[in-house]
């Protein structure tokens, strides 16, 4: 199971807004293949890994491992659990069960109906984590919500206007290495959100350049946004902004897309709504620390990563966000960068 893992966050941007499952066909203790899921609309896993296998191949014997059920319904492709009786598999070992309601233990009873022996749970806490952003846009209706900043060891996160050497530049608290890691981090997420006070004072890209990957969709709190030389501005990467004011479409290059929000709504559950409408289920918080708070404050975050300079003190500036660090379950040290995330839920 821990390689099916592997495999399947190999396809895990190709696949969206599909879960990417990994899976392995193992007999007499050797594996026989292994595959992940396709792009959205193709096969999936299951599917993948036994096309690989010449069909007169007698499979009574082999055992399957997938990271999550096997799919029990017609969507854009055929039932992964039919193909699998079909091809005459025996024994299947499962991760997680599928909380989508289409499958729900529906893709486990066809099997067992069909003869095939199912065991489930194995390496269960690793694969819900691995298909984390698919089961949160299910069980809780909204984006997985992972928050992230950089701050002193005395908790600032910036420093005050007067004291930041250049303006409208990032005043950087992390080095290369951890900068580099979070490059890694926005491929993994489909959205990456700021507020419109960091924008400004930073000029933020907010893009993929320190990795190899996808850029997120950007996306800004900004209540009364106007064309600038900003960056965002520049460049083709698509960006949603959303405004407490009503503004011209027309006035913004074509990869900016402006939605206001009226002012009976919550900001964030019309951002929730949007995102939703766009198949988007997963969003980075990267600040400032208005916007983060705003978020900590509702209770809406799965995951927090705080990167802290252990070498630097700012004395004051803007303070770093406050939150439970009961829930440690990574530290990466980058020579005086510590890196440490948490896990909620």
């Amino acid at each position: 199971m821990s390689r099916a893992i592997q495999i399947a966050r190999k396809g895990s941007v190709q696949s969206r807004p599909n879960p990417s499952a990994g899976c392995l066909v193992v007999m007499n203790e050797c594996i026989l293949s292994e595959a992940h899921t396709s792009s959205y609309g193709g096969p999936h896993a299951e599917v993948n890994a036994l096309r690989k296998i010449p069909n007169d191949t007698d499979l009574s014997e082999a055992t399957l491992y997938v990271t999550l059920e096997p799919c029990n319904h017609f969507g854009k492709t055929p039932p992964c659990s039919h193909y699998i009786v079909e091809r005459g598999v025996k024994n299947i070992v499962i991760g997680m069960v599928d909380p989508n309601p289409l499958v729900a233990s529906k893709g486990i009873a066809h099997l067992r109906k069909n003869g095939v022996l199912v065991s489930t749970g194995v390496l269960e806490k690793e694969c819900q984590y691995l298909h984390r952003h698919f089961t949160c846009s299910i069980l809780k209706n909204r984006p997985y919500i992972h928050l992230k900043w950089a701050q002193s060891t005395d908790h600032f996160i910036a420093p005050n206007e007067l004291n930041r050497a250049e303006k409208r530049r990032p005043f950087w608290i992390s080095n290369s290495d951890s900068k580099q890691y979070v490059h890694l981090l926005r491929t993994q997420y489909q959205s990456i959100l700021i507020g419109s006070n960091t924008l400004l004072r930073d000029n933020a890209e907010l893009n993929v350049r320190l990795w190899k990957g996808p850029s997120p969709l950007r996306v800004i709190f900004w209540g009364n946004p106007k064309v600038s030389d900003l960056t965002i501005f520049k460049d083709e990467i698509p960006t949603l902004i959303l405004s407490k004011h009503q503004t011209k479409n027309t006035d913004f290059p074509d990869h900016i897309e402006v939605q206001a929000i009226s002012n009976s709504e919550d900001s964030i559950n019309f951002l929730f709504r949007i995102l939703a409408k766009k198949g988007i289920q997963s969003l980075l918080v990267e600040g400032g620390a208005e916007t983060l708070n705003s978020f900590i404050n509702k209770g809406l975050y799965d995951e927090i990563t705080v990167i802290e300079n252990t070498d630097l003190k700012l004395q004051s500036g803007i303070k770093a966000p406050v939150f439970d660090r009961s829930a440690l379950i990574e530290v990466i040290k980058h020579n005086s960068d510590v890196i440490s995330t948490y896990k909620y839920g």
